[in-house]
């Protein structure tokens, strides 16, 4: 190759890693990189029967797991308030508003009534002490993190806004561990985090890189749910570079980039 044509080629060789590194040149336009990601995995409808569970997983894997919970239910009876009085005291779990009520099952008329939902959520941060502002709306999957918001049924618009207002921060759901109709087991954790990835890869998440994974308290009474999980915790820190925070600690849209 004469030496003339060789530093041309060079000299592009060099602009063009020079624009990769800058970043000018995307290295997948289609999709986000899943080799780093922040997961966060969040258990709805506690404490009931069962939900001790989460605690000794979270511990014996040192792994940080949100836990929304319903204030009737804790306050069911002495068990289910030891349990609770147990997850407060547990480092590795946080605690999130989920309503005292759960809509009592009827949820658009609960959400036909804006002020008594709002005043639900007060009655069981006060009952039970929650010690911040986390909160996640019964069956539905809407955020509020500061001018961030996203909305799945227009029937809870009205309250979530609402509750953005009164300082709530509203956490919704990137993927739901799917589980038996019939005998309420998880799907294969195998299978599970193969979602997880292919949810990153397409860019599936309300941020970028953060995937926020919902679950559900009545699957820890299933012995071999609790197998599953661990298998999950195991495989996730094997597949790649994930990381499991809080979700205390999900961006806000104010970080330095």
């Amino acid at each position: 190759m004469p030496a003339s044509i060789f530093r041309k080629k060079m000299k592009i060789l060099k602009i063009c890693c020079c624009l990769l590194l800058n970043g000018l040149i995307p290295l997948a336009a289609s999709s986000q990189s899943t080799d780093s990601a922040t997961l966060y995995l969040s258990f709805d409808d506690g404490i009931i029967q069962g939900s001790q569970a989460l605690q000794s997983l979270a511990v014996s894997n040192r792994i940080p797991i949100n836990i929304f919970v319903i204030g009737k239910f804790v306050t069911k009876n002495d068990t289910t308030r030891q349990y609770w009085k147990e997850a407060q005291a547990c480092p590795w779990l946080e605690a999130g508003n989920h309503s005292f009520s759960h809509a009592n099952g009827k949820f658009h008329r609960y959400y036909a009534n804006p002020a008594e939902v709002l005043a639900d959520f007060r009655k069981n941060k006060d009952s039970l002490g929650l010690a911040n502002d986390l909160a996640r709306l019964p069956g539905r999957n809407v955020w509020r993190i500061r001018s961030r918001s996203r909305d799945d049924l227009p029937d809870s618009k009205s309250i979530a806004d609402s509750l953005g207002k009164a300082g709530y921060t509203l956490i919704g759901w990137d993927l739901e561990w799917n589980y038996s109709g019939t005998d309420l087991l998880l799907e294969p954790a195998a299978d599970f985090i193969f979602r997880i990835k292919q949810c990153l890869k397409y860019g599936n998440t309300f941020t970028p890189n953060h995937l926020v994974i919902l679950c559900h308290d009545p699957v820890l009474d299933h012995p071999e749910n609790i197998t599953r999980l661990n298998d999950f915790i195991t495989g996730i820190r094997r597949a790649g570079k994930f990381r499991f925070r809080f979700l205390g600690q999900y961006p806000d849209g104010t970080e330095k980039r």
